[in-house]
């Protein structure tokens, strides 16, 4: 089951927030964490403009990105975050403005979810 919750941040936090995700995600595989289980990924907006398409893959596995996590109203501001229900593993994901159909997006490979401590993807950085 995926669900999101939007929660606006202050944008002084997103860079702890990274650094917090990061040092969660180290303690949880030095802890023996197996690659298996339930998780969650935090999908931070730390660009100035409102995010209308979130997407989110397994690494390499798949051409398809697959749906919007966002729904089709919906729009994730500039400084809040989305959490998603995802199992461990590593993901590729992509983000889009909602105002600006030339900007080409924001890719990002390879993102870790550990079991139990989740990852973190701060849009922009």
């Amino acid at each position: 089951m995926n669900t999101t919750s939007v929660h606006p941040l202050p944008r002084a936090r997103l860079t702890a927030l990274g650094c917090a995700g990061l040092l969660l995600a180290l303690a949880a595989l030095a802890c023996g964490g197996s690659g298996s289980g339930d998780s969650t990924l935090t999908v931070v907006n730390g660009v100035s403009g409102a995010l209308c398409s979130v997407r989110v893959k397994k690494a390499s596995s798949q051409t398809f990105w697959g749906r919007n996590r966002l729904g089709s109203r919906e729009r994730l501001q500039a400084g809040a975050s989305l959490t998603l229900d995802l199992p461990a593993g590593y993901y590729d994901a992509d983000a889009h403005l909602c105002d600006d159909e030339a900007h080409p997006g924001f890719l990002r490979y390879d993102i870790q979810i550990a079991p139990e401590a989740g990852g973190i993807w701060v849009v922009g950085e």
